[in-house]
């Protein structure tokens, strides 16, 4: 079957998904927005579960229990300045790979964990506090002084610097993070066709599930209690989180520099990124 007629079936069913809600919401729309929330916290495993195997190969598996499940996290021993790196949604540690390797050859040591409910750790959902937790084990035991976070990772560690400053690292480094939280989930929704009686549903579940309001999670506000410069890396046309996110992030980020990419999308999967991050990190040693 051509690769044209697999994405138009895969956007169909995603539109199925979407409108089967909204047919619930016609009835219970408590009921659409759980179950909106539900499919929104549970990543698919065919999109995070493969793994770059030489690249495992040449790193110390380890795993850390946080809330009840195995956190898989692995290292790539260097004589350097420890790095942590948190990949995001629908990802795992491999995602890394090309930033590793320039990690490796300037001699830093190097953490990346497989988020809850991704890659090779355990669970079946995923939310951005988990995700803290995760990182709050890791940073407290492993003392890294580098924290580098793409899309959710990086939503995640400015959540756990924010309720945690006595973590907080000598750098921070931000890749395509979006800030307002109901605002992605609103972006999600409207993607696979849910409608607006959903939204106010998943809203109203997730208040209930968590004890806060969608609405309190705010990258935006978070960042200003964060005290540690750093980087933050945005692209032009990135369709996950707009460039204005990053912006207003950069805003209320004191302190930090920001780097606009073109063409890289929400990954930010490309030599300049690396680059960036390298030539940052080599002026930001510690001392």
């Amino acid at each position: 079957m051509p690769a044209r007629a697999k994405i138009t079936i895969s956007q169909l069913a995603i539109r199925a998904v979407g409108a089967s809600v909204n047919s619930v919401a016609l009835f219970s729309p408590q009921q659409a927005g759980k179950i909106a929330l539900d499919l929104f916290s549970k990543p698919r495993a065919r999109k995070h579960k493969v793994h770059d195997p030489d690249l495992l190969a040449e790193a110390r598996q380890e795993s850390v229990v946080v809330n009840g499940h195995a956190v898989r996290f692995f290292h790539w021993a260097g004589d350097g300045p420890r790095v942590l790196l948190a990949h995001g949604w629908e990802s795992n540690a491999s995602r890394w790979e090309a930033l590793v390797r320039a990690l490796q050859r300037h001699g830093y040591d190097i953490v990346a964990p497989d988020a809850p409910s991704h890659g090779l750790s355990g669970g079946e959902t995923f939310n951005v506090a988990l995700y803290a937790d995760a990182l709050r084990e890791l940073m407290a035991s492993l003392r890294p002084q580098t924290l580098i976070g793409h899309s959710a990772g990086g939503m995640a560690a400015v959540f756990l610097l924010y309720n945690h400053p006595e973590l907080t690292p000598q750098n921070l480094v931000l890749l395509a993070v979006p800030s307002e939280l109901d605002v992605l989930m609103d972006r999600f929704r409207r993607m696979v066709g849910m409608n607006e009686t959903v939204f106010h549903g998943m809203m109203d579940a997730f208040h209930g599930r968590y004890g806060w309001k969608m609405s309190d999670f705010s990258i935006r506000r978070f960042i200003q209690e964060v005290r540690v410069p750093g980087l933050l890396i945005h692209d032009r046309n990135d369709p996950i989180a707009p460039l204005e996110e990053g912006l207003s992030i950069h805003r209320n980020w004191k302190n930090s520099r920001l780097t606009v990419t073109q063409g890289l999308g929400h990954s930010l999967h490309g030599e300049e990124v690396v680059r960036t991050i390298i030539d940052y990190l080599e002026n930001h040693k510690p001392t």
